[in-house]
């Protein structure tokens, strides 16, 4: 009913950030696949853009980790 006030903001500043970069190399990581699946080329920040351009092209269930 009364519960003890937390006081470690590093620890939760810490596992939001951690979280964060997981989730950001998962995106990373269905992007590449996106443009393996659908035979397109690119590199550096172009993978970002092109692999929006061609997931209509993707397997269904590559959309769905992007999206």
């Amino acid at each position: 009913m009364h519960p003890a006030e937390s006081g470690g903001i590093w620890i939760n500043l810490s596992v939001v950030g951690i979280a964060a970069v997981l989730e950001f190399y998962v995106l990373f990581k269905a992007m590449k696949e996106v443009l393996h699946e659908t035979s397109t080329d690119a590199t550096g920040s172009k993978i970002f853009t092109k692999s929006f351009q061609v997931l209509g092209r993707a397997k269904p269930a590559t959309k769905l980790v992007q999206h």
